[in-house]
């Protein structure tokens, strides 16, 4: 914490506006005709066409050299694990288009300095990530604080299988090239950026892809500045 050197304003400033179901369709979809708000608390959003066909492409031209995936547990030691297994690169900004940094940051209504860099991640057959949640407690101990929200966008369709589910919500959504889903995961209103709670609401899982293959890209954004840029 001290590397930020946060005053006490700045450390109880409020995180991001939190809406009523009905506020939340109106600001969304008004970034995004179309936009479905599935879930209020944790607040939780369908953002169909948020990237082009083009801009998907570019991203998914981007994915050589991937590596299995890692889980952070609680600290700041990587780790593989059997619940997660698919194959992830970590992109430089500057290769990504410039749009969709944008877009995203509209969406999550904190800085671009506040967001983790995009992960590729490449789901192929009877690969998944298991339930879990992108933020927890001791998180909050960390320079740059938990993960308060979270952007996944699809970049393409498998044929079978590779849904997100939400099973706390009974929610399941499918991939759609282009659609992004974006979710908080920190129980609301929350003032102090190193006191995030975990909405146990906003476990989720990746369910594993049956036929062809899934890819995605994924934006962490947290409520301070983020140190590196890359987890």
């Amino acid at each position: 914490r001290a590397e930020l050197q946060m005053t006490g304003l700045q450390r109880k400033r409020y995180v991001a506006p939190v809406r009523t179901t009905e506020e939340a369709r109106r600001f969304y979809g008004a970034l995004f005709p179309g936009a479905q708000v599935l879930s209020a608390s944790p607040l939780i959003v369908r953002l169909p066409r948020f990237a082009s066909t083009a801009e998907c492409d570019a991203l998914l031209s981007l994915g050589a050299s991937m590596k299995r995936s890692t889980i952070v547990d609680g600290g700041d030691q990587n780790s593989t694990a059997e619940h997660r297994t698919s194959r992830t690169k970590w992109l430089d900004d500057d290769a990504v288009p410039s749009s969709l940094s944008s877009r995203a940051t509209a969406v999550a209504e904190l800085p671009l300095i506040n967001a983790e860099r995009w992960q590729l991640a490449s789901y192929g057959e009877a690969c998944e990530y298991k339930l879990h949640v992108d933020t927890v407690p001791a998180f909050n101990d960390l320079a740059p604080g938990g993960r308060f929200s979270t952007l996944l966008l699809y970049l393409d369709e498998p044929e079978m299988g590779g849904t997100t589910d939400f099973p706390g919500l009974g929610l399941s959504v499918a991939p759609e090239k282009g659609t992004a889903l974006y979710f908080r995961n920190v129980c609301e209103p929350c003032s102090d950026p190193f006191g995030l709670e975990t909405h146990e609401q906003s476990a989720h899982a990746g369910a594993p892809v049956v036929r062809g293959a899934k890819n995605i890209a994924t934006r962490w954004v947290h409520p301070v500045p983020y140190p590196d840029g890359v987890a």
